[in-house]
């Protein structure tokens, strides 16, 4: 990074995917015990989020890059829900059950947080972001004592989410019932 000099990695992806990438590393950052590096992946032409722990080898590719003068590590770790970024900004609104108000107010949970507290004791959070998967993974740690108020497009995925997980458990009773039979 200090070089600005390109690299060649192979990487492990979340779910288990090896692949070769041609990065531009930018930036390391900490986050949750863990490093990260903040690379223009240059396939894709668009600066992503890799865990260290995840590469497998790394390798110079030969030649040296500028970091572009738009990037800034501070803007773009702030803006993400978590540590990915790079999706466009989604505004967010969720609504948390009264048993969670202090837990849920009382944390930062990301940067561009507001809280409204309801005459019913429920507290609407609201937030501009990126990093969809971890904010789905994140809301579904909640459930069911929230709920997505906006955007629809988010609304709609968690619902999916809970259909499929709904779904592998019936599959899994079902193999578990046949297995005991």
């Amino acid at each position: 990074m200090e070089h600005r000099e390109a690299v060649r990695a192979i990487y492990q992806t979340f779910d288990g995917r090896v692949s070769e990438y041609e990065l531009h590393p930018y930036h390391l950052l900490a986050y949750h015990g863990n490093w990260y590096l903040l690379a223009r992946n240059m396939a894709k032409a668009q600066v992503e989020t890799f865990a260290l722990s995840r590469f497998r080898h790394v390798e110079a590719a030969g030649g040296t890059f500028a970091c572009p003068d738009d990037f800034a590590a501070e803007s773009y770790a702030r803006q993400a829900f978590g540590i990915t970024g790079r999706e466009k900004p989604i505004k967010v609104r969720l609504l948390f059950e009264p048993k969670l108000a202090v837990y849920i107010t009382e944390r930062q949970w990301h940067a561009a947080q507001e809280f409204r507290i309801r005459a019913d004791g429920r507290v609407e959070m609201r937030l501009e972001t990126t990093g969809r998967k971890e904010l789905i993974r994140w809301i579904l740690s909640w459930m069911p004592d929230v709920k997505v108020l906006a955007p629809k497009s988010l609304h709609h995925r968690i619902v999916e989410k809970l259909r499929d997980g709904l779904r592998a458990q019936e599959l899994k009773k079902i193999e578990l019932d046949n297995c005991t039979a």
